[in-house]
């Protein structure tokens, strides 16, 4: 990715960490900053960039692992137990069997091996819009790309200053992925 120039230069690593390159010049977005006019383009050109890599080393190839991580979180979370009523409660108001129905929910949204990655949502919304651009846009947001999957604007570095390219930074979620989650 730093070859690229998508990601920070790994300097080194520790056993649970890494220490990357610092953006000297730059700054964090601010939430309300994700939308403006001047960050759009550069935030989509960076993302387009990024979805066009293929990186050398995927473990499975291009292979779509969220829902496999979702679903191991959540049997960590069902797993976890606290002797401290205080972190049991707030562990019980977090109502995993409720997130487990949600996530079941967006499984059928959204790509996923339930609909075959997205051809069965393709195929119901071309035989309900029969518009082929709905369709063609549809399927170019469910494409399998490398993805940061950690989008949000902490992540999105900019110059201080009139530049107009960003960087992306924390890429621990980052895998293959449908683009339009990004």
């Amino acid at each position: 990715l730093a070859e690229k120039e998508l990601a920070p230069k790994l300097l080194g690593t520790f056993a649970n960490g890494r220490v990357e390159e610092f953006y000297e010049g730059m700054r964090s977005l601010d939430p309300e900053e994700m939308l403006s006019d001047t960050n759009v383009p550069r935030i989509a050109r960076q993302l387009a960039a990024m979805h066009a890599f293929v990186p050398r080393r995927l473990k499975r190839g291009m292979e779509i692992l969220l829902w496999e991580q979702l679903d191991g979180w959540l049997k960590t979370a069902r797993g976890v137990s606290f002797q401290d009523p205080a972190q049991a409660k707030r562990l019980q108001e977090l109502d995993l069997d409720l997130i487990e129905q949600e996530l079941q929910w967006v499984r059928q949204q959204l790509p996923s091996p339930d609909n075959n990655w997205g051809a069965a949502l393709l195929k119901s919304a071309n035989s309900e819009s029969g518009d082929p651009t709905f369709r063609a846009a549809q399927q170019a947001l469910y494409q399998p790309v490398f993805c940061h999957n950690d989008l949000l604007a902490g992540n999105v570095m900019v110059p201080i200053g009139k530049a107009q390219i960003c960087r992306f930074i924390d890429f621990e979620y980052a895998s293959v992925n449908s683009a339009g989650l990004d």
